[in-house]
């Protein structure tokens, strides 16, 4: 008999127990015939007997593993041997049964709600952000947001001759052979020239 849909490959006199919620805590197997051996407050599984530890515990014996387990998905937003726990994932994380929140590239946390730290991004916020001069870094791809004045992939570039501030989209008005400021498009003229364009 399976105990949670009654099946049963018995004779007909053969009474097959129904479990449908699954084997009580201190039972396991197809017909909730065997003891579990978990300590400490770990759950043991149904189907196979694994044992869950609590948060702070871990070895001893075998542990859940997802591919030896019945091959059901829980309801959205379910977790858990039973889905009988609630997964309240922010930022459009997905639900796992057995790890609970998976959070998108740039979030981590039991619930995805913090963005990776500054300097880090990706999955699980384990990349390190390469940007400079000032340059914010996505959290989720490592894509740089350059300052003014700068470019490249890395923000390592000031801006051409001739161009400066955010995106080196300006053009600079510099006359007479006066340097262009790459940041903020100011003029540094040649002497005897003057003013704010060196005309």
């Amino acid at each position: 008999c399976h105990t949670l849909t009654a099946d049963c490959h018995m004779p007909m006199q053969f009474q097959c127990p129904l479990h449908p919620q699954g084997c009580p805590g201190d039972k396991y197997g197809l017909l909730c015939d065997k003891n579990c051996i978990c300590k400490n407050g770990a759950r043991c599984h149904g189907f196979n007997g694994a044992c869950k530890c609590q948060h702070g515990w871990q070895g001893g014996g075998q542990v859940f593993n997802a591919t030896v387990v019945l091959n059901v998905n829980c309801p959205p937003n379910r977790k858990g041997e039973l889905c009988d726990e609630v997964c309240d994932c922010l930022h459009s994380a997905s639900c796992d049964r057995w790890a609970g929140c998976v959070c998108p590239p740039g979030w981590t946390g039991t619930r995805c709600q913090t963005q990776c730290p500054e300097g880090t991004y990706g999955k699980g916020c384990a990349k390190t952000c390469g940007c400079q001069n000032g340059a914010s870094c996505s959290p989720s791809d490592g894509r740089c947001n350059c300052t003014a004045g700068w470019y490249g992939s890395n923000c390592d570039g000031a801006c051409p001759k001739s161009r400066y501030g955010w995106r080196c989209r300006q053009v600079c008005s510099c006359k007479n052979n006066a340097t262009c400021h790459h940041v903020d498009g100011s003029c540094a003229c040649v002497p005897p020239w003057g003013g704010r364009n060196c005309d």
